[in-house]
């Protein structure tokens, strides 16, 4: 299983932070506040597991920071635009950054050096992809997913930064989900409408295999999905409500533990 990292959650009006961790009991247990306009303004944030990478898709501006051991931001380092292109999606499997534009179906690869600096790997031209509404890897492939085609993907990032191994999947293996989230090893399926879900898991060969079905109405509203490499954080920025849960060996969902509003601030983002 991966190792656990800390949650940073952030509000975009804002522009305040906090950050969290998850104890073995599933309690999400507070580290440190940031105040409000202490951050930039960002509209994307993906973690590779050591830092935070912080993107903006109208100013094209970007910063990265790393989480210390007492939850604090460190290391913050600010690129401007020049580094940048004009991105609809970020996604990481633990050591390579994709960005993809859902508009232009333009894609590339880049990776973040030890001193904060994200170094452009591979350029994927425009068209070049298909279109996806939603990314989510599981620290090997990337999952590609298409909520309006019930379409699917995964691909894996090699060595020099290039997608290899795609393998396309059609609708007869997915169902109509919204969110998506990998706890390094099972990809957790889940509809905010219907709060349906569902556990699959990505073999060696690239396939989604299906685990577990979670029916209709078995889970709570919804939000925002996010893993620390061993629970899954549920949270939902209406009410501000939360829960954990893990997935155990056969792709179920395990050790429920809710949360309500007092432990929680207002946010638009959450990472790990």
């Amino acid at each position: 299983m991966a190792s656990q990292r800390e949650i940073l959650f952030y509000n975009n009006r804002s522009r305040a932070g906090a950050t969290a961790r998850i104890g073995d009991d599933g309690v999400v247990r507070h580290l440190h506040q940031i105040p409000a306009d202490d951050l930039e303004l960002w509209t994307h944030l993906v973690s590779d597991g050591r830092f935070i990478l912080f993107y903006n898709d109208r100013t094209r501006d970007a910063a990265t920071a790393r989480i210390d051991e007492d939850g604090v931001l460190r290391d913050q380092q600010a690129m401007t635009q020049v580094a940048f292109g004009n991105w609809t999606h970020m996604v990481s499997d633990g050591r390579f950054i994709l960005f993809y534009n859902n508009r232009s179906r333009a894609g590339a690869t880049a990776r973040i050096g030890d001193d904060g600096v994200v170094r452009h790997l591979h350029q994927i031209p425009a068209g070049d992809l298909e279109l996806w509404t939603h990314l989510v890897s599981d620290g090997r492939f990337i999952l590609f997913y298409n909520a309006d085609m019930r379409t699917g993907a995964t691909a894996r990032i090699d060595e020099d930064g290039v997608l290899r191994d795609q393998q396309a999947m059609t609708q007869v293996a997915f169902g109509n989900w919204t969110h998506m989230v990998s706890d390094g090893r099972f990809i957790l399926f889940y509809n905010d409408r219907t709060r349906a879900g569902a556990t699959g898991r990505i073999d060696e060969g690239g396939v989604v295999r299906h685990l577990h079905e979670i029916p209709a109405g078995d889970l709570e509203l919804w939000t925002h999905l996010v893993s620390d490499g061993r629970f899954i954080l549920f949270y939902n920025d209406r009410t501000r409500d939360a829960a954990t849960a893990r997935i155990d060996d056969g792709g179920v969902l395990r050790d429920q533990q809710a949360m309500t509003q007092v432990a929680f601030g207002n946010w638009t983002h959450t990472v790990a």
